[in-house]
């Protein structure tokens, strides 16, 4: 059916959507949610919807309502949402889609969501999931939009959102995700981060949720991603987890 839909010309129809109704926040929340539904998906497929849509204009569209509907939950929530599955995949188009949705301010416009809807565990869980997929790479502009999430202040909304929602597992899941790949790399800038990143509670926050979803093998695996680029660096940071209660067998 996203097929169908999409050879129907389903994708330029939000955009057109985007550019027609800038100011009205309902048919802008409509159209993030109808780019989340239609990009959706981890086959050949669901990356070709994905690279039309961006051919399209739809992550500088869905970044500029983000930016300019702040109040909105709904638009905030289905915007993250659209901007975590634009920003899907692992092959050069998907970076690329990455990189144009830095650019046009998501950093930005995703800690903003996290920060101004703090109680909707459903923007929580989109926001973090659309941190998490910009956030991962390992190049220079990869660790740009790192740096870019982490001076906007996306650590401390993440500690935030994960101390708000700490008994929803997929909030949890998520900002994990989003922590262990804002935390990665090998740079001083990388270790710069980690250590923002355990100043502001994030080995606590980590080992806490885990605790609280011990029957969750997403959490559970999410959780050990997060503590191994924490602890990755000095060997104090791998003595403050097990400080703040992280099994040694998690941070190997």
């Amino acid at each position: 059916r996203k097929q169908a839909a999409v050879a129907a010309g389903a994708l330029e129809a939000a955009v057109d959507a985007f550019r027609w109704h800038a100011n009205n926040s309902a048919v802008q929340a409509a159209a993030c949610g109808a780019l989340r539904i239609l990009c959706i998906g981890t086959d050949e497929a669901s990356g070709s919807r994905r690279q039309r849509a961006a051919t399209a204009g739809a992550v500088e569209h869905v970044v500029a309502a983000l930016l300019a509907h702040p109040a909105d939950a709904l638009l905030q929530e289905q915007g993250c949402g659209a901007l975590c599955n634009l920003c899907r995949g692992v092959d050069a188009a998907s970076f690329a889609r990455r990189q144009c949705a830095a650019s046009a301010g998501a950093a930005s416009a995703i800690t903003a969501a996290m920060r101004d809807h703090l109680p909707s565990a459903e923007v929580a869980a989109n926001a973090c999931a659309a941190l998490r997929n910009l956030c991962l790479g390992k190049d220079a502009e990869g660790q740009a939009r790192k740096q870019a999430g982490v001076d906007e202040g996306a650590l401390e909304a993440l500690m935030d959102a994960m101390a708000e929602h700490l008994h929803d597992a997929l909030v949890q899941e998520c900002a994990f995700g989003a922590l262990g790949n804002l935390c990665s790399g090998t740079s001083p800038a990388a270790l710069d981060n980690r250590l923002r990143a355990v100043r502001v509670g994030a080995l606590r926050a980590v080992v806490e949720g885990m605790r609280v979803h011990a029957g969750s093998p997403t959490v559970h695996e999410d959780g050990r991603y997060a503590l191994r680029q924490l602890v990755a660096g000095p060997p104090e940071l791998r003595s403050e987890a097990l400080a703040a209660g992280a099994e040694a067998s998690l941070l190997e």
